[in-house]
């Protein structure tokens, strides 16, 4: 669907203590486009060199607030890091693993010893 890599990019605005959000790719000839949706549902490329003056405009800034939403509602709908998923998956494990070696070694949970 797109020729290059789509990164994104999170930045604390400066003004209204929410966050710019950068939707971009960079290109082999080392510039980078910023993508920009428009009223009729198509996206904008702004193109730049990096490490000149040249800033583009974030893709778009939300405040904390309505990001906060947007992430619940995105893991409602079952899109998840992949990272989180892992840590997520070790993590239960190792519980499990705790647990049964309390219970191997009889020693207390919840206040309780094991008999």
């Amino acid at each position: 669907m797109y020729a290059n890599e789509i990164l994104v990019d999170v930045r604390n605005h400066p003004l209204t203590f929410g966050k710019d959000i950068f939707i971009y790719e960079r290109r082999a000839d080392g510039t980078v486009g910023v993508y920009h949706p428009q009223p009729d549902g198509t996206m904008l490329v702004e193109s730049f060199q990096p490490g000149t003056a040249d800033t583009p405009a974030p893709t778009f800034t939300l405040d904390n607030f309505v990001l906060e939403k947007l992430v619940e509602l995105l893991i409602d709908s079952g899109i998840r890091p992949k990272d989180v998923s892992v840590v997520e998956g070790k993590l239960e494990a190792q519980t499990k693993h705790l647990e049964d070696l309390r219970h191997l070694l009889k020693l207390p949970t919840n206040g309780r010893t094991q008999e």
